[in-house]
């Protein structure tokens, strides 16, 4: 957000600078043997007449916020009150000029002044010295009303961006709400059929649920983890769901990354995984594989997964509520991601492509 005081500050400064050079050189101009003295005086009378400019300014843009322009009616009052406020300011500004020229010039020549400020006192309501006070409050009222404009204009982009981040993060808040519940009951079902054997592995499984549910409430949190972390659940989750298939499920995870310390999102290759079994393995009755490749190179994370299924069964590759979240994950927190699932008779597989320096902070 822009800080309005400190910007309409910088913008009085500028203009009060840009007013007193060009006094001091149309001085210069007209007596240049004075040069000296004009370099104070200039000064002091551009610094006098600052303030009915604040003033008349800022009570202009109170007077109209609070009249309002909505209404034909409240449009009449406004010019009206415009016209009051550059009134009197064009009013104070002559009786500062005429009551300021003898305190601060002194001795000047005939009629020593400001070419632009001061005028012969029978002359000072003329229509040219009247012109140049409006045409002052004019060029002041124009730049801080540009000031105003592009002060509104940032503060509402940076509403509207900070609006769209904070959508963007509930929906991603959403979807791991989502993908973490469903991942742990496809964990428990594993569990429950181990029990159902009553196989010796069931308190291992037990355990190794209870690691999972400590990464889920935990490192999820976090915007991003070290992706041995990633990996490392996602091979407990391997193991966990071995002890169901025994022998006839064959598993192979190839790695190859020199940077182990490399963040990317949590939870965001498990949901694959995941899928791979529920969908591919637990669906087929014979000897069945799931071939893992993991490879990091620099930046660009490259995943593949393929998993054998039973041909008989067709499946909508968007049909199953993990692949869809995650999906949408990819989407918000990685979107120049390269996804390509390639659904075959007897194989299903997914090849992920992810260029971590595209991660997006919500």
């Amino acid at each position: 957000m822009l800080n309005r005081k400190k910007i309409h500050t910088g913008v009085w400064i500028t203009y009060f600078l840009f007013d007193y050079s060009l006094d001091m050189l149309m001085l210069w101009q007209r007596y240049p043997y004075r040069k000296a003295d004009l370099v104070e005086q200039s000064f002091l009378f551009s610094l006098l007449l600052i303030g009915p400019k604040i003033a008349s300014f800022y009570l202009l843009l109170d007077g109209i916020n609070r009249i309002g322009f909505k209404h034909a009616k409240q449009k009449l009052y406004v010019i009206l009150f415009c016209v009051v406020v550059l009134t009197g300011f064009v009013v104070m500004r002559q009786l500062i000029i005429k009551a300021g020229t003898p305190y601060i010039y002194h001795n000047p020549p005939v009629y020593y002044a400001p070419a632009y400020h001061i005028a012969p006192p029978d002359a000072m309501f003329s229509a040219n010295r009247v012109g140049t006070a409006i045409m002052d409050f004019l060029i002041v009222c124009g730049l801080l009303s540009i000031t105003e404009l592009y002060i509104h204009q940032v503060n509402a982009l940076f509403v509207e961006k900070n609006l769209i981040k904070e959508k963007l993060q509930s929906e991603l808040n959403f979807l791991k709400a989502q993908v973490n519940p469903h991942f742990l009951f496809n964990t428990l079902n594993n569990i429950y059929a181990l029990a159902r054997k009553q196989s010796l592995q069931t308190p291992e499984a037990v355990l190794r649920l209870s690691q999972l549910l400590r990464f889920t409430l935990y490192e999820t949190q976090s915007e991003t983890i070290p992706i041995e972390t990633e990996i490392k659940i996602i091979e407990d989750y391997i193991l966990l769901e071995q002890m169901r298939y025994n022998d006839r499920l064959s598993v192979s995870f190839k790695k190859a990354m020199a940077y182990t310390s490399q963040q990317v999102a949590p939870l965001i290759l498990l949901p694959f995984v995941e899928n791979a079994f529920k969908h591919g393995v637990s669906e087929t009755r014979k000897n069945c594989y799931i071939d893992i490749s993991l490879r990091l190179e620099k930046d660009l994370l490259f995943f593949q997964i393929k998993n054998s299924k039973n041909n008989i069964i067709e499946r909508n590759p968007e049909g199953n509520l993990g692949l869809k979240n995650v999906r949408r994950q990819l989407e918000l927190i990685y979107p120049g991601n390269i996804l390509q699932v390639v659904d075959e008779t007897e194989s299903y597989a997914v090849n992920l492509t992810i260029d971590l320096k595209d991660h997006v902070k919500l």
